[in-house]
């Protein structure tokens, strides 16, 4: 019976993936569709970075027996996105690919797993270099982050291949941005790693649309989802999903309103928990406000069912398979995230983040991430980011988990520029 079961899901990614592969390649290829295509757009993003960090000793006097020397480790990183777009009012594509080299000198032990992309059945990557020197690592690989065909028509339209999804509305947690979310901490969301999907849309009318996805994985698991978005009225924006990833049953939704100059939000998915048969729960609740001085503040409650809320929680957490997937970006049951942030000068403008796990069974124990950014635009074209990052909270054990949300992540100083061309 297991071997019928085994030769089943390899028969069904090897159908995924002629069907995905000889799909894009007949409508990227077909004549019909290439005589209506205009002349492709190229563009460029260089972008480079130069990362310091430094590994804290555990405040902790209990751990110290179980803690690694205090060490430094930097990383040198250049990235090259190579962008062609084509369009017209029927057909689109786009192919982005991306060159990356890294240089990272370090002695600290990685305790960090390597997250696999379940919503890609094949990285499209390769390897151009990776080579170890002493305590430095050099590597390099070239890889497609965007290669897709959409198909535009009065009411509907589809996109298949290589592409961002993005369904939440959450500024640091996207509940129901099931294929995929953005780290709390990222402050650079100019491009969402790509998946590999069918994207369909239906717009009954100019304000909403229901939008069905069919993602082409590789874990033989049937990952697709369903999502209505339009308004309730001139001030509520309404979304409502259901999905099913990796065999969980998810249902949820978001509300976007506006109270006295504040926007709000709130969205929430229910799945089902791995020890009964009730539903849990990953929500946040949020909202933003522009002061007079024009500083923006927003605020985000999180709270997920998966999440520890005991440090004797967190080494299931980093085994289990959500986190292993990185569906899991956070380990805490419970956070709250705050920032600020503002133009100081037309050129310049400045962000402060500060994140907050608290752990309340058994005894009550929080950590802290602090984050502090700069921007300078040196054109329309490029700007210059300066980011530095503290957190408090217990470092790893001996065996590597984590023993609070932050308290692993070293203290960090880093620079980044991007020039578009």
């Amino acid at each position: 019976m297991m071997e019928a079961l085994k030769v089943i899901k390899q028969f069904r990614t090897i159908t995924n993936t002629f069907f995905f592969y000889t799909t894009l390649l007949w409508l990227m290829t077909s004549n019909t569709l290439a005589d209506e295509l205009t002349t492709p757009e190229f563009t460029g993003l260089f972008s480079a970075s130069a990362a310091g960090s430094y590994q804290k000793d555990n405040n902790d006097k209990k751990d110290k027996e179980n803690n690694t020397d205090s060490s430094l480790t930097s990383l040198h990183q250049q990235d090259l996105r190579l962008m062609i777009d084509g369009n017209n009012n029927t057909i689109s594509y786009e192919l982005h690919s991306e060159i990356i080299t890294t240089t990272q000198s370090s002695n600290i032990q990685n305790n960090t797993p390597g997250f696999q992309n379940i919503f890609q059945f094949n990285d499209m990557k390769y390897q151009l270099i990776q080579q170890q020197n002493n305590s430095t690592l050099y590597t390099g690989q070239i890889k497609a982050d965007r290669l897709n065909i959409k198909a535009n028509f009065e009411t509907v339209d589809f996109r298949i291949g290589r592409q961002a999804i993005s369904w939440g509305v959450g500024r640091f947690w996207q509940p129901t941005d099931i294929f995929g979310a953005f780290n709390a901490a990222e402050l650079v969301r100019d491009y969402k790693t790509g998946i590999d999907v069918f994207n369909f849309n239906y717009y009954p009318n100019s304000f909403s649309n229901i939008n069905l996805v069919y993602a082409f994985s590789a874990n033989n698991n049937s990952n697709i989802g369903l999502r209505y978005a339009g308004p309730v009225s001139e001030s509520i924006y309404l979304s409502l999903i259901t999905a099913n990833i990796e065999e969980d049953m998810i249902i949820g939704g978001s509300l976007e309103s506006d109270w006295n100059g504040a926007g709000i939000r709130l969205e929430s998915i229910a799945f089902p928990s791995e020890h009964n048969n009730n539903y849990q729960l990953y929500s946040v609740a949020g909202f933003d406000y522009q002061f007079e001085n024009e500083w923006l503040l927003t605020t985000e409650i999180h709270y997920n069912n998966r999440g520890a809320n005991s440090i004797s929680e967190f080494e299931n957490i980093v085994s289990g398979k959500h986190f292993q997937a990185g569906r899991l970006k956070q380990l805490s049951q419970q956070l709250i995230g705050i920032s600020l942030q503002k133009s100081v000068t037309p050129l310049i403008s400045v962000n402060y983040l500060w994140i907050n796990a608290f752990l309340t069974r058994s005894q009550f124990y929080n950590s802290a991430l602090h984050q502090l950014s700069a921007v300078y635009s040196l054109s329309n074209e490029s700007d210059i980011r300066f980011t530095f990052i503290t957190t408090t909270g217990k470092q790893v054990n001996n065996i590597g988990i984590p023993q609070s949300e932050f308290g692993h992540i070293p203290i960090t100083a880093s620079f980044l520029l991007r020039m578009y061309f």
